[in-house]
């Protein structure tokens, strides 16, 4: 796949509820971490899996997938495919974030690689007074035809249904258990 570029990333932090103010080091950060490459991972925890390579002296393993680089061991709520999805993977990097307001899980942020992506010298500002995000429920106005949909269904059709996909699976796995166990 290829990468994404800085104004796209800006828009799928936003989309996932992210402000206008923290976009630019969001994007920053997602392209620290990943080049932009929706496809990329961090491998050090499994061995048999694709890209493995052994940590670094005195580091913890990794599994991490995505724009962000979300770490899978460290957030086990998401799975690698939801993380490869972009929309996804910014709305786990938003809640990871805590809404945009803390973004020192991400070491491309707490060690400044981020900046050298920066496209303004903006740092990340909160707005006060200002509630937005995907547990609020709360739509942006915007001047974009179609947005407001799009954003209600990122925040709450594509959590609601990822949830409804995830008891499906476990009923499932439940039904064929039970089912192996008769046969026995």
């Amino acid at each position: 796949m290829a990468t994404i570029s800085h104004s796209d990333l800006e828009a799928l932090w936003t989309l996932a509820g992210g402000t206008q103010a923290t976009a630019d080091v969001a994007a920053a950060i997602a392209e620290a971490e990943s080049g932009g490459n929706p496809s990329a991972i961090a491998n050090t925890a499994y061995p048999n899996l694709p890209g493995y390579h052994p940590p670094p002296p005195g580091a913890q393993p990794e599994y991490s997938v995505g724009l962000w680089q979300i770490n899978l061991l460290a957030h086990p709520q998401y799975t690698a495919s939801q993380m490869l999805t972009p929309r996804l993977n910014a709305i786990a990097a938003y809640a990871i974030s805590n809404g945009g307001t803390d973004f020192s899980p991400w070491t491309t942020y707490t060690h400044d690689l981020y900046k050298s992506h920066l496209q303004s010298a903006g740092t990340p500002t909160a707005q006060a007074g200002v509630v937005t995000g995907l547990a609020t429920g709360w739509i942006a106005p915007s001047a974009h035809s179609g947005y407001a949909d799009f954003r209600n269904s990122v925040e709450k059709h594509v959590p609601r249904q990822l949830v409804h996909a995830r008891t499906i699976d476990l009923l499932t796995l439940r039904r064929l258990k039970k089912l192996s166990s008769v046969r026995k």
